[in-house]
Order: structure tokens, then sequence, then C-alpha cells
């Protein structure tokens, strides 16, 4: 009796444990693992053409330096899905600013793809990842992206 009473306080005791610890690692987590968390799952999002998930990080009032907005970052994505395939990004130098509502990630990257079977870089190459910023802000206490920079 007193074993199984010991063992059922040990398993008690662990599960807290286990619990706390994931408490603290997805509810107290910090602005910059967040915005981590966001490129990441929109790295796989692209990869896997999920549309509507890639728009969900896209703020409304997206405008970049190409004039392209929410609604031309939407198209332009649905075309590029419909083109090519087997689509694969690789992010690498990843670097978060958080700067109160406003945040600011440099990274480098290349993107590839295959249209007809014919292998196509689409930004960048394996040797050659370029440049690039993404900015965001606090939008309803989410981080949306406002606008990206590509440097070609």
């Amino acid at each position: 009796m007193k074993k199984s009473k010991l063992l059922s306080i040990g398993i008690f005791s662990f599960l807290t444990v286990v619990l706390v610890f994931f408490l603290l690692q997805f509810v107290f987590v910090s602005e910059e693992k967040k915005i981590e968390r966001i490129i990441k799952t929109s790295k796989k999002a692209f990869e896997k053409e999920d549309l509507e998930l890639l728009m969900g990080f896209l703020s409304k009032e997206y405008q970049d330096e190409f004039g392209l907005d929410y609604q031309g970052i939407r198209e332009g994505l649905h075309e590029t899905f419909s083109v090519f395939d087997e689509i694969k990004v690789s992010l690498s130098k990843v670097e978060v600013e958080v700067m109160d509502q406003e945040a600011e990630v440099k990274l480098s990257l290349w993107v590839f793809a295959k249209n007809q079977d014919q292998p196509v870089f689409l930004i960048g190459s394996l040797n050659n990842p370029v440049p690039s910023e993404v900015f965001l802000k606090k939008e309803e206490g989410e981080w949306k992206v406002v606008r990206i920079e590509i440097q070609y």
C-alpha cells in the first residue's frame, strides 16, 4: 500500500513538472521567440503551398516596394503555387529585433522549386542566399508582416 502511494505521488510530481515546463515554453515565450516561430511556420506553409496559413501571417495593411498589397501577395502566391511544385525554402542567419510594437527580421534565403520537372531557383541559389528583411507589427496582440524587402 505504501509503495503504490509513493508511486502515485512520484507520477503526480513528474506530470506536474512536465506541465510547468510546457507552460513556461509555450505560454511565457519572448516576443523574439514568437516571431521566430512565425518565420519557421511560414517557411513550412510555403513549402506545403498552404495559402491560407501564409495569408494569416500577413497584415491587411501589407505594402512593399514593388507596390504589392495584401491582395497582390495573395494573387502572386496563388499563381506561384499553381505553376511550381516541390518548393523548398532555406533560411539562414535569422536575427530578430523587437522594438515595442514593431519588429524586424534579417535573414538570408533561397527558394527552390520545380516547373514541369525542371529545377529552378525562384530566389537566390544554394551558394548565394539572398539577404532579406521582414518587417512586422503587432495587430490585436498578434505579430503580422507589413513589408518584406528582398535584396535581389
